[in-house]
């Protein structure tokens, strides 16, 4: 399944294929939601219903209806969102869920490294300023009596 989801996700991660709509794509730790979908649909679904007319089967073929060629286009919108929304954006958002989990990790450790790093820092300053002086010897001479 990982196999496919990255075939999938290195086909969706291409310039060329989102080029009238490459600002439109989230990026890869972002969700590919219902909102980018319905921009897009309507763009490569009219392409794809247009494609659809014009190679329709001879009996249908013959003459040129406005109202048809509407329902193909608008067919193509539905088409395009249904089968992309199963398809590849849910290979998109699992790797998204990934990535964000990942970098959640990623930034979790970092917070861990650096609350270590302060402690650390900070017992060696408080040994320093507080504990070091009990110890030391005293720099001034005692007082004569």
């Amino acid at each position: 399944m990982r196999k496919l989801e990255d075939l999938m996700n290195w086909m969706t991660d291409m310039d060329w294929g989102w080029w009238p709509v490459l600002s439109m794509r989230p990026p890869k730790d972002g969700d590919m939601d219902n909102r980018v979908l319905l921009k897009i649909s309507p763009i490569f679904g009219s392409v794809a219903g247009l494609i659809l007319y014009f190679l329709r089967p001879p009996p249908f073929g013959v003459e040129f209806k406005l109202e048809v060629m509407a329902f193909f286009v608008l067919a193509g919108w539905v088409a395009f969102y249904a089968l992309y929304k199963v398809t590849f954006a849910y290979f998109w958002n699992c790797r998204a869920g990934r990535l964000r989990s990942a970098a959640a990790e990623n930034a979790a450790m970092a917070q861990l490294t650096l609350f270590a790093i302060t402690f650390t820092l900070g017992s060696a300053a408080t040994q320093s300023a507080v504990v070091a002086p009990l110890y030391s010897a005293p720099t001034d001479p005692p007082l004569a009596s």
